[in-house]
């Protein structure tokens, strides 16, 4: 299942996938703020309350300017903000990623993936886009799993803010094709 719902937010069979508000805030900071999470982020470790604050700040000026970008990931049984995942623009390679994270208590129930492909979705049928990537650090094989999981391929080893990632990338070609 896959529908659109008013304000850009999206429906799958268990999730829903909507703008984080600042309601959302103390479970989204407590998420990034795991270490286990923060690990594969940028950083390296879990994120402060202050760099939380500065990411969902960030995260809702991309809709406001792009009308794309992460949402946060509804649990539809229970109702509770679970993880992020969505669409961001990488400046430094004037490209846009999928990215994702799932509150630790949550992994190893493939919400992860059914949130990555709902976005990739998005980003090919409703945004049209060309091309999205996908970069996972080298040593987080789970998520270089999600990203071959919703059809993304490997081209490249490189390193980008100072960080070794594998880099993935699927062309809406590609996307269209899978899905016949």
């Amino acid at each position: 299942m896959f529908k659109i719902r008013k304000n850009n937010e999206v429906e799958t069979e268990r999730l829903i996938l909507r703008k984080l508000k600042n309601d959302d805030f103390e479970t989204f900071a407590s998420i990034v703020g795991d270490d286990e999470i923060g690990k594969q982020l940028p950083k390296g470790e879990g994120y402060t309350y202050e760099e939380a604050k500065r990411w969902l700040d960030r995260i809702q000026l991309s809709w406001n300017e792009n009308n794309y970008g992460v949402w946060g990931v509804i649990n539809k049984e229970s109702g509770n903000l679970i993880g992020y995942c969505g669409l961001n623009k990488i400046e430094e390679l004037d490209e846009v990623e999928v990215l994702y994270g799932i509150s630790k208590d949550m992994w190893g129930r493939g919400y992860a993936t059914e949130a990555a492909y709902s976005s990739l979705r998005f980003g090919f049928e409703q945004l049209n886009f060309e091309k999205i990537i996908g970069l996972a650090k080298i040593k987080n094989i789970a998520s270089i799993n999600v990203l071959k999981k919703i059809g993304l391929k490997y081209k490249k080893d490189m390193t980008i803010f100072r960080i070794d990632v594998k880099y993935f990338e699927l062309t809406r070609e590609e996307f269209n094709n899978s899905c016949k």
